[in-house]
């Protein structure tokens, strides 16, 4: 029997709304969290990578990636019911979206 050591990642992106998602017009990006069980970090930022990609968002960058454990959170943490949620499924995304900001005219003299 073979046994394969896993840890909780928590890694960070910043994404864009593409064709195919339902709020690609009033959504200018957004940054997404999320927790994964995974081998590696790298195994992690793979799966997560597919995820994010499946549900119509471009990933601009990965900006932040640590291993964490469920001593990192305080008991009223909202990051720790993420954290418990990606145990039981394997990993979670939590999407914070900001508004699409229109670009300013160009106007001629």
């Amino acid at each position: 029997m073979i046994f394969v050591a896993v840890a909780m990642f928590l890694l960070k992106y910043e994404v864009t709304p593409v064709k195919g998602n339902p709020d690609v017009s009033r959504i200018g990006g957004a940054y997404v969290n999320g927790w994964v069980m995974a081998a590696s970090m790298e195994e992690g930022d793979v799966l997560l990578r597919k995820e994010i990609e499946a549900q119509y968002w471009r990933i601009k960058n990965r900006y932040a990636g640590v291993e964490c454990s469920l001593d990192d959170y305080g008991t009223e943490d909202h990051g720790r019911e993420f954290h418990e949620q990606a145990i039981i499924d394997t990993w979670v995304l939590v999407v914070h979206t900001y508004p699409r900001v229109p670009r300013p005219s160009r106007r001629s003299a």
